[in-house]
């Protein structure tokens, strides 16, 4: 994503956009790419940096970023 950005100078919203949604549309894989009611909870939480500090799967958080290590659900 952060590539992604320095390439394109794009806001993070199109960002998301482009490196989710489009994708799974283009894709045809229903369910996914969405802050939506009825898609799959799959999430990253980004830093300001775009370093990952958190993942949820099917709204389960199961990775963390701590301040000098990692934890794992």
């Amino acid at each position: 994503m952060r590539n992604v950005e320095e390439w394109t100078g794009l806001p993070l919203s199109e960002l998301v956009r482009a490196t989710a949604w489009n994708q799974a549309e283009s894709l045809g894989i229903p369910g996914i790419g969405k802050l939506e009611a009825g898609y799959r909870a799959n999430l990253v939480q980004l830093s300001d940096d775009r370093t990952p500090r958190a993942v949820w799967i099917d709204g389960v958080r199961k990775w963390k970023q701590e301040d000098n290590a990692c934890a794992v659900n």
